[in-house]
C-alpha cells in the first residue's frame, strides 16, 4: 500500500478479512461481501462453533472485539457500508441479522440498485469473494457449495459493475478446496476471476 500497490489475498478462509482491512488503513472503507453463507454467526448464535462462519460478524464488530480491539490499524466496519451479496445459506440468526446489512440475493445479481445506494456512501472498497458464492451447478470450489448460486460469468460481470463505481483498495479470494473441485472447473473460474480482481486493481 505504501507503494501505491494494492494486495489481492488467497485465503484458505473468510477471517484473512480483518487482516486485510487492518493493512488497507482506511477507515472510511467498504466492502462488499460475495458468499453462499453471510458468515454473521456469533458465538452466542452459532450451532456449531465454527469460527469461519463468524468472519463477518468480527469485521463489523458484531463480536471478538477484545480481539480484534489488538489487531494494528483495525476498526470494525459499520453495517451500512457493507454489501452482502448471496447468502442463500443463511441461517435464521444470520437472516435476523442480514435486517442491518445491505443484502443482494443471488437473484439480484443484475440490478444495480444496492451498489448505487452504497457507491452514495463509500468510494473504495475491499472486495471479498468466498467461491462458493458460485451455485455448485456450475462448480464445487469447496465442501459446503450449494445449489443456486450465480455462474462464474455472472460474478464476473458483477465484479466488472463494482470496479466501475469503487476504488477496490484490495481484494480477497477464499476457500478454494481442490479436493472438492473434483473436474477442475472451481481452479479455471478462480484463475479467471482472478485475472478479472487484478485487472480491476
Amino acid at each position: 500500500m505504501s507503494r501505491g500497490e494494492r494486495p489481492i489475498v488467497l485465503s484458505g478462509n473468510c477471517n484473512s478479512s480483518v487482516g486485510t482491512v487492518a493493512g488497507v488503513g482506511a477507515r472510511d472503507i467498504g466492502v462488499i461481501w460475495l458468499d453462499a453463507h453471510p458468515d454473521l454467526e456469533t458465538p452466542e448464535t452459532t450451532p456449531s462453533g465454527f469460527y469461519d462462519g463468524q468472519a463477518l460478524s468480527t469485521l463489523t464488530g458484531r463480536c471478538w472485539r477484545q480481539i480484534t480491539s489488538t489487531v494494528p490499524n483495525f476498526s470494525p466496519v459499520p453495517s451500512d457500508r457493507v454489501l452482502v451479496v448471496g447468502g442463500r445459506e443463511a441461517s435464521d440468526a444470520e437472516r435476523d441479522a442480514l435486517e442491518s446489512f445491505e443484502w443482494m440475493r443471488e437473484d439480484m445479481l443484475s440490478s444495480d440498485a444496492a451498489l448505487d445506494r452504497l457507491a452514495s456512501r463509500v468510494r473504495k472498497v475491499y472486495l471479498h469473494i468466498d467461491l462458493d458464492v458460485h451455485g455448485a451447478e456450475s462448480i464445487r470450489a469447496n465442501e459446503y457449495a450449494s445449489a443456486g448460486g450465480p455462474t462464474p460469468a455472472e460474478v464476473r460481470a458483477f465484479v466488472r459493475r463494482v470496479a466501475s463505481r469503487f476504488e477496490i483498495l484490495a481484494a480477497a479470494l477464499t476457500a478454494f478446496d481442490p479436493v472438492a473441485d473434483v473436474d477442475g472447473h472451481a481452479a479455471d473460474a478462480a484463475l479467471e476471476l482472478l485475472d478479472l480482481v487484478a485487472a480491476a486493481l
